[in-house]
């Protein structure tokens, strides 16, 4: 399944104010690449880079959260579940952007 529509979103509905402004004052919209997020929640963040055709790899602690980015994003993510506090799980591969919330 694709990403989700507004109302079904699981969730915050949007990305954090300041990952939005950065995104397109950074013209982000304008490549693709592939990002990162640590403690990616519900995948309100990425979900905005997805919609630019962003590959996207999120990470959290929190199956449940997880469960929930995966029902608003749909099969194109990838998400870890791992404890950073522990460290980084292992990663494969680079990224463009990295995105940690506050």
């Amino acid at each position: 399944n694709g990403m989700r529509s507004l109302p079904e979103i699981r969730g915050l509905k949007g990305p954090d104010d300041f990952v939005g402004r950065h995104f397109f004052k950074r013209s982000l919209h304008q490549r693709a690449g592939r990002v990162l997020e640590l403690g990616c929640g519900t995948g309100n963040n990425l979900g905005l880079y997805l919609a630019y055709g962003w590959v996207c790899v999120g990470v959290d602690y929190d199956p449940a959260a997880l469960a929930d980015a995966r029902w608003n994003l749909g099969e194109a993510p990838e998400f870890i579940t791992a404890d950073l506090s522990q460290g980084s799980p292992p990663l494969s591969g680079g990224f463009d952007a990295l995105i940690i919330p506050n």
